[in-house]
């Protein structure tokens, strides 16, 4: 009982915010992240294309070769209703120079992606990409 009326006030909060910055003119746009949705984002050309584009753009950086230094950084975007993407952040480093080159392989990314849909409705929904950086034993620089 008391979880649901805390809810409900929560709830009711959250209307009364809403319409506060409806009447200040302020529109808030929803990001989906983990909900239901009937279609993920999809790249266009589908993941094998990704990862092709990936592969031949994505180039490791020097100073973390010489270093040895391997993983997986996690980028974080939006993939807009139209298919644009936006908000690039990385959520998981691994090294400076590695992170840098995933973000700017991942903002590169020429095309625009199939946006998730609801309802068959597009929807704003963030996507996360890793992006592994792994070391052949003869590329590691002594």
């Amino acid at each position: 009982m008391l979880l649901l009326l805390a809810a409900t006030i929560a709830n009711a909060q959250d209307k009364e915010k809403a319409q506060q910055d409806a009447q200040k003119g302020e529109q808030k746009i929803e990001i989906f992240d983990d909900c239901f949705r009937d279609e993920d984002p999809q790249f266009k050309g589908g993941a094998k294309a990704l990862r092709e584009y990936i592969e031949k753009n994505l180039h490791y950086p020097d100073a973390a070769q010489e270093k040895g230094v391997e993983g997986r950084v996690l980028i974080n975007f939006v993939v807009e209703k139209n298919g644009r993407a936006d908000s690039f952040k990385v959520i998981q480093s691994v090294d400076p120079k590695l992170d840098a080159e995933a973000l700017r392989v991942v903002k590169s990314i020429p095309q625009k992606w199939i946006a998730a849909r609801v309802r068959g409705e597009p929807i704003r929904v963030r996507f996360t990409m890793p992006i592994i950086f792994k070391l052949e034993k003869e590329q590691v620089k002594k």
